[in-house]
């Protein structure tokens, strides 16, 4: 059996769900990501960091900032699953989650039922390991392109539909035949449909890595990932 997600944080899918998809909150998580590419501390100070990303991204201060998030950054960084905090002297401190070696990986299959379009607001850190699967929409896969990618349900689907869109748009000089165009235009129009969940459908996460997380966690299954479920993922 698997086991089931806990509570999380309610708050932060209210707060942050819908506005972790605009441009400037992927531009300021950007500039988040990037200044610890380039420091070689492990670990940094919350409000240090913060400041930077104030002065680095064109705010006037840390409250500007927090009034865009529309919650203080120490909070915002808190409700994101690729970031790990901790205490030090009474200081918030945070890193970015590394990723274990091939020999210390737990594959897994999450699974999460979308009941209604807050779900889909839902954060999900999709490592560049795993295959998520819709069951519900006949032989679709959704694969990230070369890096782990942190977004809500509903982008990682608009973003699907962008990419597949491309492929059979007038004079997009599709490679393919008119069968598989057809084929993409239908998952297209089902992917559309699914943003709108007029009938519940199922987030399946398939992760040899066991990287992959949600935030918050609640109702996600998580199982033993079997050999029969990796299929042709190898």
């Amino acid at each position: 059996e698997g086991s089931q997600g806990s509570a999380g944080s309610g708050s932060f899918l209210d707060s942050v769900g819908v506005d972790l998809g605009h441009q400037e909150m992927q531009h300021i998580l950007a500039e988040v990501e990037q200044i610890f590419e380039s420091q070689p501390s492990a670990w940094l100070p919350v409000d240090s960091v913060g400041k930077l990303v104030a002065f680095n991204t064109g705010y006037e201060d840390l409250d500007e900032l927090d009034s865009t998030l529309n919650m203080t950054f120490s909070t915002f960084v808190k409700g994101l699953p690729h970031f790990r905090t901790k205490l030090d002297k009474g200081r918030l401190m945070f890193t970015v989650k590394k990723e274990p070696p091939a020999t210390e990986w737990r594959a897994k299959k999450m699974v999460y039922k979308i009941n209604n379009t807050q779900h889909l607001w839902t954060v999900f850190m999709m490592s560049k390991h795993c295959v998520v699967r819709i069951p519900e929409l006949d032989d679709f896969e959704l694969r990230p392109f070369r890096t782990t990618r942190v977004d809500t349900i509903y982008n990682h689907i608009g973003h699907a539909i962008f990419n597949l869109g491309n492929y059979v748009k007038p004079g997009g000089g599709c490679p393919y035949n008119m069968t598989i165009k057809e084929k993409i235009a239908s998952t297209v129009y089902g992917l559309n449909l699914l943003l709108d969940v007029p009938k519940p459908f199922t987030w399946e996460v398939y992760d040899p890595s066991g990287i992959s997380e949600f935030k918050p966690n609640k109702n996600v299954q998580t199982f033993p990932m079997q050999n029969s479920d990796a299929k042709e993922d190898a």
